[in-house]
């Protein structure tokens, strides 16, 4: 069972996904700061990372930095919501320092999973 690490502050949007990624057969964990993030990606090794840019103390392109330097296998999808085009460029930020993938929020179970699906079996294999 492919392993997901869902690292989002915004509660309800961080339950929604997780609900969504274990009715669609994965084992996921969730963090909503970036340092609980690299606590649990440490402990859990997950196959995927979920991973929103905006976080409250350390951001998530820190994490990103931080995670892929430990585990260069893992895949990340970097989520971002914030003002679009500060969004939009913090994508692109993201995808340079080795993001897989971008998930620009709002987004819809189908657009989650067309980037889940693909990226997670690729890290397990």
């Amino acid at each position: 069972m492919q392993r997901v690490l869902i690292v989002e502050d915004d509660r309800s949007l961080n339950q929604h996904v997780r609900d969504l990624l274990v009715q669609g057969g994965y084992q996921v964990s969730s963090a909503l700061t970036a340092d609980e993030g690299l606590r649990i990606f440490r402990e859990t090794k997950p196959h995927l990372v979920i991973l929103d840019i905006f976080l409250p103390g350390k951001d998530g392109l820190e994490a990103l930095i931080e995670m892929r330097r430990e585990n260069p296998k893992t895949k990340f999808i970097i989520t971002s919501g914030k003002q679009y085009l500060l969004s939009l460029q913090s994508l692109r930020i993201a995808q340079e320092l080795g993001a897989d993938a971008t998930l620009p929020k709002p987004f819809t179970a189908t657009e989650l999973f067309a980037q889940v699906d693909p990226l997670a079996q690729a890290a397990a294999a």
